[in-house]
């Protein structure tokens, strides 16, 4: 009983988010713009509908909605299609033992969230904290980027790689610095065996998001900010991303993938480099080398000065 009538409260606030996030889409347009050409323009706040059990997850739905009221308005804006809104969406907010119980046969071990193929449910492991540079407002944002995704290409085929590199970006989840760390760990691996499912490890997967945001960020590079939301929309159209992405970008994705591979390899070559045999052997020697010179000098100007100065006076005791 208790958890029902929380559901129903969380439902009416959640409605309450959606529908203040609405009106501040409206109130952001231009002055003069219609209901309708505005709702064409931003789609509204996405509606969540948390469901959660015990306290920790009625905490993390009351931090989930804060970041979605702030949040909500401009993710779907940038991933749905002009005039198509999104469709409610179920959240579940478990403790560590139902959230493997429900998900865990078809999620790795180190899986915490998980969004349903057609975007209208997802699922946070409300209990264990997210990996290094994470939060659990990024955490909800990146399968919240998800459901949207599935919502706007409406089953279309997506490689892995844009599906993820697409919720890290737009979730905020990590920055540059902390993508150094799948070169120092091996490098990036190539674009066309991150199409499918990611490795099961948690070491290699992180190499694999890594290298799935940094080919959505050259592809904002390459083709403007908006190409996320043309390749989504592309996508539903055509019902196959390779097609799709050759229509939008006028080339195809084994270009595109080749192009990133080298950007990368100019990009990080030479931290791989220096961080690899003989590489690192070459790198310490000169640093010690240099360490050493600098030594010697500071040493000849102290015995230089020493040398320059006069005797002082004698004094008998």
């Amino acid at each position: 009983m208790t958890r029902r009538r929380g559901r129903q409260r969380n439902r009416w606030a959640a409605k309450a988010v959606g529908a203040a996030c609405f009106v501040v889409a409206l109130l952001a347009g231009w002055p003069g713009v219609g209901l309708a050409d505005q709702a064409d323009r931003s789609p509204p706040c996405p509606e969540i509908l948390f469901e959660w059990e015990g306290p920790a997850g009625w905490a993390a739905s009351q931090r989930c909605l804060a970041v979605l009221e702030s949040r909500g308005p401009d993710l779907a804006a940038a991933i749905m299609p002009p005039g198509k809104s999104p469709a409610p969406i179920r959240c579940l907010m478990l403790d560590s033992e139902a959230f493997r119980e429900r998900f865990g046969g078809r999620l790795p071990d180190w899986g915490i969230g998980t969004a349903s193929s057609d975007g209208k449910l997802i699922a946070l492991d409300c209990q264990r904290r997210p990996g290094a540079g994470r939060n659990f407002e990024e955490l909800f944002l990146h399968e919240l980027t998800h459901a949207l995704v599935f919502q706007a290409t409406e089953g279309a085929w997506l490689p892995t790689w844009f599906h993820e590199g697409v919720a890290l970006w737009y979730s905020g989840e990590w920055k540059f610095l902390d993508t150094v760390a799948v070169v120092l760990n091996g490098g990036l691996p190539p674009l066309w065996k991150l199409g499918g499912p990611f490795p099961a490890t948690a070491a290699w997967a992180d190499q694999a998001y890594r290298t799935s945001l940094l080919a959505v960020e050259a592809l904002r590079d390459d083709y403007g900010p908006d190409i996320v939301a043309r390749l989504v929309e592309g996508a539903r159209r055509t019902g196959d991303f390779d097609t799709a992405f050759a229509q939008v970008t006028g080339e195809p994705t084994d270009l595109f993938a080749d192009r990133f591979a080298g950007k990368m390899k100019l990009r990080f070559g030479w931290l791989f480099t220096l961080t690899r045999w003989p590489g690192l052997f070459v790198l310490l020697a000169l640093l010690f080398a240099a360490a050493a010179i600098a030594r010697l000098i500071r040493n000849r100007r102290r015995l230089a000065a020493l040398a320059d100065e006069p005797p002082g006076p004698l004094t008998s005791a």
